[in-house]
């Protein structure tokens, strides 16, 4: 198979396969590009504290979009609150949770 054929079906350059075939290893893993929150950056503060509060993603996103101006989408205030929740930032719903000890059950 030539080395355009290679390319064509698995969607990369040339060079790439080139290196592929020349190096043991590999290549080089894709990089993949980060892309800023420019939507949420202004309200990162915000966000950062009503993130600790036991409020749904529906209330917080409400709050950030009616009271500070903020034109985020509802999917991008829930993917940051959620990372932000999970990271265990003190405070937070999640951390603060602790399951109850059933009694009575020996």
């Amino acid at each position: 198979m030539s080395i355009r054929q290679i390319a064509g079906r698995r969607h990369v350059h040339r060079r790439m396969v080139r290196q592929a075939l020349a190096e043991p290893e590999g290549p080089p893993p894709r990089k993949r590009g980060t892309r800023p929150a420019p939507a949420i950056g202004p309200v990162q503060d915000v966000l950062d504290k009503l993130a600790g509060e036991a409020l749904t993603i529906w209330e917080i996103w409400t709050t950030v979009t009616d009271e500070h101006g903020c034109d985020a989408s509802y999917a991008a205030v829930r993917d940051y609150t959620r990372s932000r929740r999970l990271a265990g930032q003190p405070g937070s719903p999640l951390q603060s949770h602790q399951p109850q000890q059933l009694s009575g059950l020996s």
